[in-house]
């Protein structure tokens, strides 16, 4: 099959870019829940499929598409619902150690164990509702683990993340004191657009955001994980 690139913006129908095309067209044949201005805001490869979600109309759901076409989402329908009840919405996720995970604005992280072979089984879980994310590029895998920023700044490390009890075992900013230099230079009205990405090569996390005062992403946040104390 040909590579393909898809554009999500949780308003426009998604984009599909394939091979060496010069123009983009609408996803072939996406779930009848996307429609209109309900469209999805992130997605990702997983298992071999395609998996998106957040788009309003069922802010709590996450949807997949065939394995065998990405752009199939109605041929064999597959959605889950991610625990309803809890935050407002999902808000993005990452395939990480054979598990989809999930992160809902303003609390609630969850995970999709997608290791059975047979879909029917797999399952929906909590991993916590006392700590959430804010953006949908704002969890980053590094080395082994993940790192996310929730809504009000603070930086976390998935692995340390509880059940049970506050986020303060997982709260990196806080561990490093580093809060109120994050809240005295960014603006944190505008953590939804924050994106973080690994420098691999360097051992270094770069995370942008909104600097204090600006509507756009003006300010870079680096931790650097050749640092003992990050290790």
């Amino acid at each position: 099959n040909n590579r393909k690139l898809f554009i999500f913006t949780g308003k426009n129908a998604v984009q599909v870019l394939a091979a060496d095309g010069a123009t983009t067209a609408a996803l072939a044949t996406p779930p009848a829940d996307w429609a209109a201005a309900n469209q999805p805001s992130f997605g990702m490869i997983h298992e071999g499929r395609l998996a998106a979600g957040g788009n309003l109309n069922d802010p709590h759901r996450l949807y997949f598409s065939l394995g065998t076409n990405h752009e199939d989402f109605t041929t064999t329908p597959l959605s889950f619902s991610v625990y309803p009840g809890e935050g407002e919405r999902l808000v993005g996720g990452i395939s990480f150690n054979n598990l989809i995970v999930l992160w809902k604005f303003p609390v609630g992280i969850y995970v999709i164990d997608t290791t059975d072979p047979a879909n029917a089984n797999w399952k929906v879980k909590r991993l916590t509702n006392a700590v959430g994310g804010a953006s949908v590029l704002g969890a980053v895998a590094v080395d082994k683990d993940v790192i996310f920023v929730d809504g009000t700044g603070n930086f976390h490390v998935l692995s340390a993340v509880q059940e049970f009890g506050d986020a303060s075992a997982s709260n990196l900013t806080r561990k490093l004191d580093l809060y109120s230099f994050i809240k005295d230079n960014f603006n944190l009205g505008r953590l939804q657009f924050a994106r973080g990405i690994y420098y691999a090569a360097k051992r270094e996390l770069h995370f942008a955001g909104a600097g204090a005062g600006a509507t756009l992403n003006t300010a870079r946040f680096v931790v650097d994980f050749n640092r003992e104390d990050m290790v």
